[in-house]
């Protein structure tokens, strides 16, 4: 195909942009075939170093996946190949003539001048450094495979991706990325019986700590040969690869050779019992002349002096792309080989007495940080285009640690900050030349000569640009005090971000396996993808409550197929205990939790795995305290002859009935948390006499008692997790004040619960019995819930469902007061259409055949396109969670909420009605997998726990006018009144909330410490404005919504708008 369609010719340089895969192998050997260079672009690089390299290069083709053909569209004139297309070209060998000095790859290295330049590199090369390779270390098929883990970016890749063709042996591929993740490659080595790979130092240093701290070393012991290169390897370094890998007889080879060497240009082999004060970089390879000059470059030095490491032989490059004045200056003519050349490194060294040379620095500004040669002179010069800094300089230094660091210094920064830089910098340079440290001056210290003195900057002081938080949690105090040891720093705040006070990726190592000794479970991507401790601390959580989420085993005294449940009697029989809950008191952690609490066995009815969503509220409980998340507070007043006693005993035969309400949620010492059933628990009401005081004395009364119960959070594994508080107002009113934790049950539950609390007491009332139907126990969920927990249909319906999607709508970035770690003030606004429009929108929905929710969802999901700019649009949706296959489910009293994304895309031509036909029609389609884990659903997606960053309820619970019809059915003498909901606390900022009345209502909660009031309220008045545009015209364009003008004025002038909407900005 790149031959015949594309009419790539020999020495043609073709671009491949991919991550690494099987698909990158296969493109870069179709490269080969067709006679092409293959030029490898990684794609984290920025758009500007893309594009200078496709300019620089000319590729007439770049091979890509097609998640990344996007970037590349613009940047170049070159055709964008999806690489998969590969798979189905012809496979036989092409009559092409390729020679030995022929190009084999362009890798582009960093360069002095501020743009990187390409090395190439012929076949002749690059088969001598493999054929040197294998005589010095042999592989073989069936005893060998190599790991290939190097980005292709960089050149040790090279013997990586065609060692093993040359012999046969087989090539196992590093999962992208993971080569920065210890505990992967420790896996992949173990399990595909790893013979051969390569670190660059810092990140062997970074394995064998990895290794050390979970006692995996025997795991290596398919290790034949590990090779070390990229930058000097220390011996510390080696004393510490022999002691943990020594054992095993593990050989380290240290090798050197810059890129314009092809790879590796002389080698050293560390015996185990190495104990020189310097690791030498040895001798040449095959075909390879090593000679150390003067300064003239014309003499060689005589041994254990000093000179210029210069390299002569088959290995050197062609020379650099389109720079021929730096190439004349690098490879320069042999000065003992007529028409020879030798390539100036810049390195420094000399011979030691034993025919080994010891490497000693460089003699210009060039550094090799983590592997990867940087020109400190690129850095400047991105610095010095800045618009707002006069002159920059960056140096190299090394921390407490060991570890090399990048120091900018700048002149006339006109208030810019590190984070500023930093950003700048992300859009021009990759990430590993990106200084840590930034040191702000108004001028540069001097020499005599009036030339910047360098050795006289000063050291620099690395401060965060935001304001400290100090940790609060458990969690949040152990990261800090990781993080100030590995960043060698006092005081670093919950959100002070890594990268911004000194951290990378070889920090980023030490951090996560630090972590990891405290039971923490972290990646280094995690830490790249959540850069502060607070992040973190809550990755920490969420990754703990996905292992939980894998529990499997549903533990309780009676199952779904036991004799109770199937003659319908399910009350429970108290002399049944099954193997599975014996086992479970049986067990050591259990058995020391239940003495800590004092919770005696034989008060034990079941034990049982959690929901979902039960565990994201436990994890969000232990997370923080002191929030009033999933707190849900109602009150009302009673009026009339009411019957406290009676009321006492009725909530007491609830408590009897239902066993959510009897239990307590289990973490601590437990590798899984449980929620407890005890058989017996008397809930006892609160009851206050405040008859004396004055009316206005009551009110604050009654207020300051409100407050209090907010306040007043609840031990989920000792408390009963419902407060009730009556408070007599006079003879014959009282206020009740109703309090319960979330974790209990739903808003679905609410009028289950009232009916069958007013039943029973209007039969004890009469003397009767207060016996009601049997009820199926919650338990009977989980057990239901355990059964889909490995659907696959599941997992890929979600899978497909998001693929793609990767950016995430919000609202927070259009808002300036935007303060999130301040804590959590909860405010509500409200609008409600009048009952005239309220009718139209039930009328517009029935007659398009879709629901009033399918409506309003579509609307906001295309005010949140317009403000994020973009029509494809992911938020949260509540679901009731209620799978109809269970049996009774509609009836049964617990939690099952659960919060799934949904997705609406639309396009500028759509019609609104066609939009709500396509939304209401996957409505269906993805109600089957409702009952699926948020957690497990972020985890399959781009985004994680980021996908959703706010929540939209549609509060259509069945039963939500059941009030007047239980008091009409009992006829007591009293009445409730002023029924008001006090607190219902997301954990999200932001909560739509739909309430279809007589007057449909929409509320917007939020927290004021993220959003201001009149944020919110504009708002509002921007997405009822677009529900009254759709209702006007019912033929509207997704189009005209997306580009209504929000504006109020707009609103306060259209009389119609006004008589139509009641705005109440205090609700």
């Amino acid at each position: 195909m790149l031959s015949n369609q594309y009419h790539i010719k020999v020495d043609d340089p073709v671009g491949i942009m991919v991550e690494r895969s099987e698909m990158m192998i296969i493109g870069i050997f179709g490269i080969i075939k067709a006679g092409g260079a293959y030029v490898p672009i990684h794609p984290t690089f920025p758009k500007e170093r893309i594009q200078y390299m496709l300019d620089d290069s000319a590729c007439k083709v770049i091979l890509s996946d097609a998640a990344f053909i996007p970037i590349l569209q613009g940047l170049s004139k070159a055709f964008v190949l999806n690489i998969t297309q590969l798979k189905d070209s012809p496979r036989d060998n092409l009559n092409i003539n390729i020679s030995p000095k022929n190009l084999a790859y362009i890798i582009y290295t960093s360069g002095s001048t501020g743009q990187p330049k390409g090395v190439m590199i012929e076949h002749g090369s690059v088969i001598n450094r493999i054929h040197w390779m294998h005589k010095k270390y042999p592989i073989y098929p069936d005893q060998d495979i190599i790991l290939q883990k190097t980005p292709f970016t960089f050149d040790v890749s090279v013997w990586e991706i065609f060692w093993w063709s040359f012999y046969g042996v087989p090539l196992c591929l590093l999962e992208p990325n993971a080569e920065k993740e210890p505990e992967i490659i420790v896996k992949t080595i173990y399990e595909k019986r790893i013979t051969v790979l390569h670190f660059v130092p810092p990140m062997l240093n970074a394995f064998l700590e990895y290794l050390d701290h979970s006692n995996s070393s025997k795991k290596m012991a398919s290790l034949k040969h590990v090779f070390a290169s990229g930058e000097a390897l220390s011996q510390p370094l080696v004393k510490k690869f022999n002691k943990l890998l020594g054992p095993y007889h593990i050989p380290l080879h240290n090798l050197y050779g810059p890129t314009e060497a092809t790879v590796d240009g002389t080698y050293y082999d560390c015996d185990s019992n190495f104990n020189l004060p310097v690791v030498p970089i040895g001798k040449p390879i095959d075909n390879t002349q090593i000679y150390i000059l003067d300064k003239t470059v014309k003499k060689p030095v005589p041994t254990g002096s000093v000179g210029e490491i210069c390299i002569g032989g088959i290995l050197l490059a062609r020379g650099y792309l389109n720079k021929p004045e730096l190439t004349k200056e690098k490879f320069i003519p042999h000065p003992f080989k007529q028409g020879e050349r030798i390539y100036r490194t810049g390195d420094l060294g000399r011979w030691q007495h034993d025919g080994n040379i010891e490497y000693l620095g460089r003699t210009d500004n060039q550094v090799k940080i983590r592997g990867f040669r940087i020109e400190l002179g690129e850095i400047e010069n991105a610095l010095a285009r800045h618009p707002q800094i006069h002159q920059a300089v960056v140096l190299v230094r090394k921390s407490d640690s060991g570890e090399k660091e990048l120091i900018a210094y700048v002149q006339n920064a006109n208030e810019l900050t590190a984070s500023d830089l930093k950003a700048y910098l992300s859009k021009i340079l990759p990430y590993y030349m990106i200084p840590e440290c930034y040191v702000f001056l108004e001028n540069f210290p001097l020499n005599p000569s009036g030339k910047i003195d360098r050795k006289n900057l000063p050291d620099p002081v690395i401060e965060s640009d935001t304001p400290f938080v100090p940790p609060k949690t458990d969690i949040e105090k152990i990261m800090a005090q990781i993080w100030e040891t590995v960043l060698d720093r006092k005081k670093i705040g919950v959100h002070d971000n890594f990268f911004s006070i000194g951290g990378d990726s070889i920090k980023a190592i030490q951090i996560v396996s630090k972590a990891n000794q405290e039971k923490m479970t972290l990646k280094v991507i995690d830490l790249f993808d959540n850069p502060t401790i607070f992040e973190l601390a809550q990755k920490v959580l969420y990754t703990r409550s996905q292992a939980h989420m894998k529990q499997n085993a549903v533990i309780q005294k009676e199952t779904l197929d036991s004799p109770q449940y199937q003659h319908n009697s399910l009350v429970p029989d108290k002399h049944v205990i099954t193997g599975l809950m014996s086992e479970f008191l049986n067990d050591d952690a259990l058995n020391k939790t239940l003495l800590t609490y004092e919770i005696p066995k034989e008060n034990i009815q079941a034990i049982y795995p959690l929901s979902p969503m039960q565990e994201c509220m436990l994890f969000h409980a232990i997370y923080d305290n002191n929030s009033a998340a999933f707190l849900q507070v109602d009150s009302f007043r009673v009026k009339g002859n009411f019957n406290i006693h009676i009321f006492e005993k009725s909530w007491n035969e609830l408590f009897k009935r239902y066993d959510i309400f009897r239990t307590l949620f289990m973490y601590k010492g437990l590798k899984n948390p449980l929620q407890i059933v005890l058989k017996n628990q008397h809930f006892n009401l609160i009851f206050n006499d405040i008859k004396k005081l004055d009316s206005d004395q009551q009110s604050i009364y009654i207020k300051n008692c409100k407050q209090k119960e907010v306040s007043q959070k609840f031990d989920l594994s000792r408390d009963i997790l419902m407060r009730m508080t009556i408070i007599a107002v006079s003879e014959s009113a009282y206020e009740i004040i109703w309090t319960r934790h979330h974790i209990l049950m739903d808003g679905w539950c609410t009028w289950i619960i009232i009916n069958d609390l007013f039943s029973i007491y209007d039969r004890l009332l009469k003397g009767m019995r207060p016996d009601l139907e049997p009820v199926i126990p919650y338990s009977s969920y989980i057990t239901w819930l355990q059964t889909q927990m490995d659907n696959k249909a599941a997992k890929q319906f979600w899978k497909e469902y998001l693929k793609d999607y990767q950016q995430v709508s919000t609202l927070t970035h259009l808002n300036g007061l935007n303060n999130p770690s301040g804590r959590y003030i909860i405010k509500s606004k409200k609008n409600a259409l009048c009952e005239n429009l309220t009718k139209k929108l039930n009328e517009y929905a029935a007659r398009n055949k879709v629901t009033v929710n399918t409506v309003v969802k579509s609307i906001w999901a295309i005010m949140l396109g317009k403000q994020n700019n973009t029509n494809d649009i992911v938020f949260g949706q509540v679901v009731s969670g209620r799978p109809p296959e269970l049996p009774g489910v509609e009836k049964i009293v617990g939690l099952f909420l659960n919060t799934v994304p949904v997705r609406i895309s639309f396009d500028n031509s759509d019609s609104f009605n066609s939009l709500i036909q396509r939304v209401q029609k996957q409505f269906f389609q993805n109600e089957a997998f409702n009952y699926f884990s948020l957690a497990e659903i972020q985890e399959m997606c781009l985004l994680k726990e980021k996908l959703i960053d706010h929540v939209f309820v549609f509060e259509n619970f069945p039963y939500s006018g059941e009030l007047i019809n239980i008091f009409d059915r009992f006829q007591f003498d009293f009445t409730i009144c002023d029924v008001d909901e006090v607190i219902s606390q997301t954990n999200y900022d932001l909560a739509v909330l739909c309430y279809p009345q007589d007057k449909l209502l929409f509320e917007i909660q939020y927290n004021a410490n993220v959003f201001s009031d009149s944020f919110i309220s504009q708002i509002l008045k921007q997405y009822t404005e677009m529900i009254v545009a759709v209702l006007e015209d019912e033929k509207i364009l997704t189009n005209a919504l997306y580009n209504m003008q929000d504006s109020q004025a707009k609103l306060q002038e259209n009389e119609f708008l006004q008589s139509m909407m009641r705005i109440n900005e205090d609700f």
